[in-house]
Parts: structure tokens; sequence; C-alpha cells
């Protein structure tokens, strides 16, 4: 029977894990190792896969035409899914081969390499400490981007994580639209709507994509969802990630639309759904807004005059409550009753120029959803020790890494390699021309004494 052959691969497993198993290299703490134990997993060797992109000169010519159409940059937009999406798939492949159950603490990150694209996935494998199958499906390992001790949380609160998903887009507002908005916002004040509605509009579809590789993976929900965005010229780029999980209790959606999203940490998650509350969505708005050169130059007079520059305070303040308004709207259509954790980061794009997004998590009461536990151990909520070293030799994973809180790395690297990609374009396209140039100079000669000879 099925469930006869499941026990024998299982077990089958087990012996060859004895066999190979000598020391392995993690990057888990000692409390994540703890955290683990307790849900009866062990670490094992860390698991990478990379995957290196380049646009080329055929689709580097695509993307250029289509930034200055505007819209959707469908290049950009498969390229990075596309590295992000192999990087993930070998290093799940690697996770198999060293005979893992599952990855956690999995990161996705951009790097140079040279002048090309490396897109990199790397996570700690783990492996049951019973020899006997959780379930009858042996097809599949689990993975997640909880840390050890966010993985405890997250099963607490009744969650099975099975897969990460990804969701990016790239759009663009076109040349025509960016020139008649720089010359606007040269001379009036307020927000720029153009901007406003490309950022918008990159992170929708980018978070709409998330929720479909949820559904297409049979999830009803996707825990501690992320978010890195990268600004290129004419070009906004965001990509948001997370674990894709199962709850009994919730209902499985029949659309993309219906699977629940939460940009919580999973020790917050547990303590909502320990409160009666679960979440439906997570949430982002952002406004771009102008000074002007009028703001500007009263601005100036105030700043040489001292004390509060009310011009640059009440644009400000327009440009909050504008954002916050946009997180309520949101909330509103999805029937939440709360929007907790709201953070609001702010950016100046360029001189008199500032972003102002923020984000957060639609809540629901609903008292279906239990928790396994009333308290959690206190190695959840220790804090590892200070780094080896000084300076940020591996940067802590935050919560969202928005366009405002930087991803400098990721978005200088994507910056550079497109930047390249299109300097090769014009490169070849330049070398062409001068090749033509050259046969026509040429065969120009010949050209003149065939002609002379017709018409003698």
């Amino acid at each position: 029977s099925k469930a006869t052959v499941s026990v024998l691969y299982w077990r089958m497993r087990a012996v060859s894990r004895q066999v190979r198993r000598a020391s392995w290299v993690t990057p888990l703490s000692g409390n994540e190792m703890h955290c683990l134990e307790m849900k009866g997993l062990t670490g094992d060797s860390l698991a990478f896969g990379n995957s290196v992109r380049s646009l080329g000169v055929a689709r580097s010519l695509i993307s250029f035409l289509s930034t200055g159409a505007g819209g959707k940059n469908t290049q950009i937009t498969n390229l990075i899914q596309d590295g992000r999406t192999k990087a993930y798939e070998k290093m799940m492949a690697e996770a198999i081969d060293q005979g893992n159950d599952g990855v956690v603490g999995i990161t996705s990150d951009i790097g140079p390499l040279g002048g090309l694209i490396e897109f990199v996935s790397y996570g700690s494998g783990v492996q049951k400490i019973s020899t006997e199958p959780v379930d009858t499906d042996t097809d599949k390992i689990f993975s997640t981007t909880c840390t050890g001790e966010q993985y405890y949380c997250l099963t607490e609160a009744g969650f099975s994580p099975k897969t990460v998903v990804f969701g990016n887009e790239a759009y663009s507002a076109g040349l025509k639209g960016v020139f008649l908005h720089s010359l606007r916002t040269a001379i009036f004040s307020g927000e720029v709507k153009a901007f406003s509605d490309i950022f918008n509009k990159a992170r929708k579809n980018a978070l709409m994509r998330l929720k479909e590789d949820a559904f297409k993976n049979g999830c009803n929900f996707v825990s501690g969802v992320r978010m890195q965005a990268v600004r290129l010229p004419f070009i906004q780029e965001v990509t948001f990630y997370g674990t894709a999980c199962v709850h009994p209790s919730l209902p499985m959606p029949s659309s993309p639309e219906q699977v629940f999203t939460s940009a919580l940490a999973e020790e917050e998650l547990w303590s909502l759904v320990s409160a009666g509350r679960r979440p439906v969505a997570a949430l982002t708005g952002c406004s771009v807004y102008n000074m002007g050169i009028g703001r500007s130059v009263t601005g100036g007079l105030q700043q040489l005059r001292g004390g509060e520059a009310s011009r640059y305070s009440d644009l400000t303040q327009k440009a909050r409550q504008a954002v916050m308004k946009q997180l309520k709207d949101q909330a509103d259509r999805v029937n939440a009753d709360e929007v907790v954790s709201v953070r609001i980061e702010v950016e100046e794009i360029r001189p008199g120029m500032v972003e102002f997004f923020a984000y957060g998590t639609a809540v629901r009461h609903d008292s279906k959803l239990q928790i396994a536990t009333k308290t959690l151990p206190p190695q959840v909520l220790m804090g590892d020790r200070k780094k080896f070293l000084k300076a940020p030799y591996v940067r802590r994973r935050k919560l969202m890494d928005s366009s405002a809180t930087g991803h400098a790395d990721a978005q200088s690297t994507l910056s550079a390699g497109l930047r390249r990609s299109y300097s090769s374009l014009f490169g070849f396209t330049k070398t062409m021309f001068y090749y033509l140039a050259s046969v026509v100079t040429f065969i120009f000669p010949f050209l003149n004494r065939l002609i002379g000879r017709l018409r003698r």
C-alpha cells in the first residue's frame, strides 16, 4: 500500500543519513537548534543555490523600448523572476541531495559578479529526528524564510509551512510621462501622481504574483511577507517573498485574491492568534511629494530666519496623511477590523522630492484559530549574542526591506547590471553602424564604375 511504501522510504532514508552523517556546518544558532528540536527537527548542512543572469542585447533593446513607452517592463520582471526561481530550485535540489526534510531561514539576495547579476538563495537544512513519516507526500520537502524560533511560533499558531513563494514586478511611467511631470514638479508643489502610481502599481502587481504562487502550491496563507524594492532610471522594480502555509481553520481559496497574507513577524503572529485575531492582508501605501520652486524658496528663507520651517512641515504632514488613508482604504476593502504594526519610511528620491512609504497588516477578530501552547519558551524571545565582527558582515533580515530602508546593495547591483546591458546594446549598435558605413564606403567606388559602364 501507499502507507507501507512511505514507511519504508522514510526508514531507508534514516539509514542512509546514519551512514553519511559526519560533522556538518550550519548557520543555526543555539536558540534555533533548541526550538527546532522541540518540533522534532535537527539542524544539518547549509543548502545553497545561485544563478548568474544577463539581459543580453536583444532583451536590453526591448526593455529600453518598453521603458520609453511606459507600463509593465516584462524583460526586467522576467529576468529577476527567472533568476530568483532558478537559484531557489538549485538550493532545494542540494537540500534533497543532502537528505534534508526541510530548509529554514531561507534568504534571497542579489549580488554582482563580473559585470553580471548573480541571484543567490541559501538556508539551513533540517532533518526529522524521528524515523517515522509525518505524511505520505515523499516528493517534496518544506521550505520557509522563518528562523528556528519563528518556525516554532508559526507551527504553534497552527500553520504548516510548505514552500517559499515569490512575486515581482517592474513598472515604468514612460519617458513622456516622466518628462512632463518633471517640468511640472520644477514649478508646482504637492503629490507627484506619476511616481506615486508607478510605485503603487508595481507593489500591487508584485503582491498579486506572490498570491498566485501560493495559490498554485495549494496554500491559503503567506506568512512573514518581505519586500525588496529597487529604483532604476524611470523604473520601479519590487519583489515580495514569504512562506506559503496551510491552516486547517482557514478557508481554502478558490482564486489567488482569496489567499491571506501577513507582514508580521511570526512571534507577533502567535501573539495575535492567542489574542483572538488573525491576519487578512499585508498592506502597502506610497505617496511621492515635491517641494516645487515656490516652497523651496520660502522654505529656504525660513531656514535662514530659524525656527520651524512650516512649508516643509505642512508638506510632510499631508504626505503622511495620504499614505495612512491608502492603508485605511485597503483595510476597508478586505473588511478588516484593524491595521497593526504600521510603519512609515521616508526617503528623499532627489533634491526636493520625497517618498513616503507605509506598510502594515490588516487583521480581523476571529477566535477559530487556536494556539497549541499558552506560553512561549524563553529561547524564542532571547536575542542572539553580539556578532564576532563589529562591522555588519552579515545583515539581519528585516520584516520588510523597502526602498526607503535602503537595500542599497541590490539596487546598485541591479542598476549596474542593467546599465552594462544597455551600454552593451549601444556599443553593439554603434559598432554595427561603423561596420555598415565601412562596407558602403568600400563598395561605393565599384558601384560608380559599374553605373558608368552601364551608361556607356
